[in-house]
């Protein structure tokens, strides 16, 4: 299934790249975008912003399709504060992104003191390891794992996946959400 969007409210690349999500894979034109356990492709052709996925209503609450981006942003222009006018007309194609709330809590916990790429990294190690196979445009790729799944795994296999420190974290983590 397939669907667009006005480009001018959203760049793939300005709401993937910010910081926001970590788990997108540059493909063909745009980006493989996976959460949880869907994933699609994401897109720009001319004006529009086109998301291709077996979950188009998932991700269009992903990508908070619903809210009206264009009148935020006139709002907060409104107040003449130059920066923030700027700042609008700069980013006016970011979006806030509607993540699954476990995969965005120990995303949010592996960035503690750390950089985008070994956040990717770990991210991915733990997916790989503990994830489900599924296949989409062709390519094999591993959904994240639930908290029920995670909270089985020992502090000490998180540390050795990269986690470091928040090997500890993580393990409390799962066992809570899962609890």
């Amino acid at each position: 299934m397939k669907f667009d969007y006005d480009s001018t409210y959203f760049s793939p690349k300005d709401v993937l790249e910010c910081g926001q999500i970590f788990r997108f894979t540059p493909f063909k034109e745009g980006y493989k975008v996976f959460s949880a356990d869907k994933a699609c492709y994401v897109f720009t052709s001319g004006n529009k912003t086109v998301v291709e996925s077996e979950n188009s209503d998932y991700f269009y609450n992903f990508f908070d399709l619903e809210r009206d981006y264009a009148a935020i942003i006139e709002r907060a222009k409104a107040f003449n504060v130059p920066l923030l006018s700027k700042s609008c007309e700069r980013c006016k194609g970011l979006r806030l992104l509607n993540q699954n709330a476990e995969e965005m809590i120990f995303s949010f916990i592996i960035s503690q003191n750390n950089n985008i790429p070994r956040i990717k990294k770990i991210i991915e190690s733990i997916s790989s390891k503990y994830g489900e196979k599924r296949v989409f445009m062709g390519e094999e790729y591993k959904t994240f794992p639930t908290a029920t799944i995670l909270a089985n795994v020992e502090p000490q296999e998180f540390k050795e996946l990269g986690a470091g420190y928040r090997d500890v974290f993580l393990s409390l983590t799962a066992k809570r959400i899962a609890k």
